[in-house]
């Protein structure tokens, strides 16, 4: 980090991203001085490891942990599902009962039938049979 502020209050570098801090230099660099480095990851169940590594020198040129959030989220699953379960169980209303004004009153019929002689008081009568004071013998020709 001190290499980097004094690049740029040298002005040789600009910010390039803020979060995570990174620099970019205003200038190619000619002759670049070149490690051979190796990326080493060692995966954990909790934290991963992670290193870059000199191949010269075996010397650890930078290392972090990763920790993972399997756990967490699996934390956060289960408490969601426990509030859906919790809400499922309890029995209270929020709102009016409905489930008493779905009864049919007494003596009502449905559409289909109030088309028919049935409202009328003729009782078995199909549909189609005297409607507005025609007979069958009118419909079919025969007298």
């Amino acid at each position: 980090m001190r290499g980097a502020r004094l690049l740029l209050k040298q002005g040789k570098a600009a910010v390039y991203r803020r979060y995570p801090f990174s620099i970019i230099l205003k200038r190619a660099v000619e002759q670049p001085d070149l490690h051979p480095l190796h990326v080493k990851v060692d995966p954990g169940s909790n934290v991963t490891g992670i290193a870059l590594v000199n191949d010269g020198s075996s010397e650890v040129v930078w290392a972090a942990e990763l920790t993972h959030r399997g756990e967490q989220i699996k934390q956060r699953v289960d408490r969601r599902r426990a509030a859906r379960r919790s809400r499922r169980q309890r029995k209270t209303r929020y709102r009016q009962s409905r489930f008493q004004n779905r009864r049919k009153r007494q003596g009502t019929l449905p559409p289909s039938v109030g088309e028919s002689g049935l409202q009328r008081g003729e009782v078995g009568a199909p549909p189609h049979a005297n409607i507005a004071g025609h007979s069958d013998q009118s419909r079919t020709g025969k007298v």
